[in-house]
């Protein structure tokens, strides 16, 4: 089942993606939940009725209720969200997105840059941000990427992104000392 739900998502990988660059100026500020309908036959072969870009949450029974109050809850600490001052976000919002502007962004850098051996400020965000989500998720079990299933399916994606190459790479050999940067 885990094989179809990933194959799956990166089906629409390029579509995500282009979505997300047109709703969202910065990396990292919204997620999105599917809801996978998935029918098991007689031989246990797992079918994909429908994905639900808004899956319902509403409840039907008790049980139904605390299943998707623990998804939320989940879905809400992996994101990470942190609690945020308003006015001093306005304040700041301005010199970071003039700075954001101003720097090229890890999207745009060129595949063969991520084998130099240094890490920019940008790869190293990805890659512990990357890292604390994993830290973070609970009831969840991150099934891509991890070095186990990278091979099987990087060459599905449609188009080569850099941050993936970081991802893989880092991966496949730690490019940064979690630990150290975590405490």
């Amino acid at each position: 089942m885990k094989d179809l739900i990933i194959k799956t998502i990166i089906s629409v990988d390029d579509p995500i993606n282009s979505a997300m660059k047109e709703a969202t100026p910065h990396n990292g500020i919204c997620f999105e939940l599917y809801g996978f309908d998935i029918l098991i036959d007689s031989d246990l072969k797992p079918w994909i009725l429908e994905v639900n870009i808004s899956p319902s949450l509403s409840s039907s029974s008790a049980f139904d209720k605390t299943v998707k109050t623990m998804l939320v809850c989940d879905a809400l600490t992996i994101v990470g969200i942190k609690p945020t001052d308003h006015e001093d976000y306005v304040k700041n919002q301005k010199a970071h997105d003039e700075t954001a502007k101003a720097k090229s962004t890890s999207e745009s850098k060129p595949i063969n840059s991520i084998f130099a051996d240094t890490l920019d400020e940008d790869d190293m965000k990805l890659i512990l941000d990357f890292e604390e989500e994993k830290l973070r998720t609970q009831n969840f079990e991150l099934i891509f990427p991890v070095k186990e299933t990278v091979k099987n399916y990087k060459h599905l994606f449609a188009e080569d992104r850099y941050n993936n190459h970081l991802l893989w790479k880092h991966l496949k050999r730690p490019l940064v000392d979690i630990n150290a940067c975590l405490s």
